[in-house]
């Protein structure tokens, strides 16, 4: 939207080369990752990012606070995650979760690993250019709106976006591939 309405204002066409985000993961970064994720050759590795930073905080605070469940919006419920990876892991058994997210959100991580404990729990333990690294090692990512979403966008790795109230249009991945699936 904001390249169509410079392009208006400075009556231009815009190419469409170039226009993608660049991440250039080091080697260092491709080998700390490969030191962590401790998985086969045999094993189909599939990214879920569980919770973004600010909802994070949110949720953590809310949880001590009340000591209950919290709803947020904008991610999807950490019970469906976990739906959805069994499935997966039934429907193919080399089918290996692996779970990103800030160092805020390991209380997700701990949960999603009890119901799946061939889980490579990454949550905590990545910058952004070793994020970028691992997404060349899965076969899919899925996250909900959040930065790992346009990390993954950066990268050839096929991911599917779950978007609840924010508009894929405003935040989606961009530019949207083939290889990208936006559920709404």
């Amino acid at each position: 939207e904001n390249l169509e309405f410079v392009k208006s204002i400075l009556d231009c066409s815009l190419a469409d080369v170039g226009r993608r985000y660049e991440l250039n993961p080091q080697p260092e970064d491709f080998l700390r990752i490969e030191q962590r994720l401790d998985a086969s050759d045999e094993d189909i590795l599939v990214g879920f990012h569980l919770g973004c930073r600010e909802t994070a905080r949110t949720i953590s605070a809310w949880r001590s606070w009340f000591g209950g469940r919290v709803e947020v919006p904008k991610i999807w419920p950490l019970e469906r995650y976990i739906a959805l990876a069994q499935a997966l892991c039934r429907a193919n058994p080399r089918i290996r979760p692996v779970i990103t997210g800030s160092k805020n959100e390991q209380f997700l991580g701990k949960r999603f690993e009890k119901h799946l404990p061939r889980t490579i729990n990454l949550i905590g333990q990545t910058s952004l250019l070793e994020l970028a690294a691992l997404m060349r090692h899965l076969a899919v990512f899925v996250s909900h709106d959040t930065g790992a979403a346009h990390v993954a966008c950066a990268t050839p790795v096929s991911m599917v976006g779950l978007f609840g109230p924010t508009n894929p249009k405003r935040s989606g991945p961009y530019p949207l591939q083939p290889r990208h699936t936006i559920i709404q």
